[in-house]
């Protein structure tokens, strides 16, 4: 139930009326917007009220499986910076089948005209199940696009234990990054995959093709 234009009056003297309708309008709930779990996947059409407007979800596909966090929405974001994971724009079109890899392509392409997205409240790495990673290698999800699109931020990628399959090299373009996980716990395997690292040149067959030659790399605590 969403509350319009409430009031209360606190005891006391001089007390003063105050309308609480503002301080409502700051959290906005996936369920004011019939839906039916706080995760992104059911993100679309939920929209903030103004810049004060926060959101908060407790997972990317379903509920605690390291995807959520807290929002606020930018009314003056352009919707084409929409990048699945620490930028939403809740008109882009969320997969109704993760493994329906066009679905999955179209979502972190998603570059609408306009403005007003959510953004992700963080500081320092970013973890790559905010971007919808699911790490359950025994099922054979695809999380190439996911893994991508962490890396495309140009930020140090924290990947989480798990197992990621991936089916083409994991490309990365800057100069400078940083890539780690849980040691052994974090496996990331490349279908076909003869070598981890690849730097410069052709892709060949690896984890991830580095194109910049020189620059500072660290990739550590994974398999």
């Amino acid at each position: 139930t969403r509350a319009e234009n409430v009031s209360y009056l606190p005891s006391g003297t001089g007390a003063v009326a105050t309308n609480v309708q503002s301080k409502l309008r700051e959290f906005v709930s996936v369920k004011d917007f019939g839906k039916t779990e706080p995760v992104l996947a059911q993100i679309a059409g939920v929209v903030g009220a103004d810049g004060n407007s926060q959101l908060a979800v407790s997972g990317y596909h379903t509920p605690d499986d390291g995807g959520g966090g807290v929002f606020f929405w930018d009314e003056t974001k352009p919707k084409n910076a929409h990048n699945g994971g620490t930028i939403i724009d809740p008109a882009a079109a969320f997969p109704t089948s993760w493994s329906n890899q066009t679905q999955v392509a179209a979502w972190y392409a998603s570059a609408n005209a306009g403005s007003g997205c959510w953004v992700r409240q963080y500081s320092g790495a970013v973890n790559a199940r905010w971007f919808g990673a699911k790490g359950n290698g025994a099922t054979g999800t695809d999380d190439t696009k996911a893994l991508q699109k962490a890396l495309d931020t140009q930020l140090p990628v924290y990947i989480p234990r798990g197992f990621y399959v991936i089916f083409s090299p994991l490309r990365i373009s800057h100069a400078h990054f940083a890539v780690f996980g849980d040691g052994e716990a974090t496996n990331v395997t490349a279908s076909g995959a003869i070598a981890s690292i690849t730097v410069g040149g052709s892709t060949g067959k690896a984890v991830f093709w580095i194109q910049p030659v020189a620059g500072n790399y660290n990739y550590r605590d994974w398999e």
